[in-house]
């Protein structure tokens, strides 16, 4: 694994060796907290930047953020509201 330019290499170190230490039950366990996690900043930051959005545009924009951008249709852009 590469070393983020932003993590201390100490940090690293004891982070990728918790990893290693991990069952992959556990890793997974892992990574679908960070998961949810993330999703839920995300969310936040949408609702923080766009307080005009109700719920279900909401949806839209995170899921528009979360796609593959060879799928994606197109992105709300910023300052523009979310038709759905």
């Amino acid at each position: 694994m590469t070393p983020p330019r932003d993590t201390d290499p100490a940090a690293y170190e004891r982070y990728v060796a918790a990893l290693r230490a991990m069952s992959p039950q556990e890793r997974l366990l892992a990574a679908a907290s960070m998961s949810v996690e993330v999703r839920r900043l995300a969310e936040a930051g949408v609702r923080r930047r766009h307080p005009e959005y109700d719920d279900a545009a909401v949806l839209v924009a995170l899921d528009a953020l979360f796609q593959d951008d060879s799928n994606a249709p197109s992105r709300p852009r910023r300052g523009q509201p979310v038709s759905g």
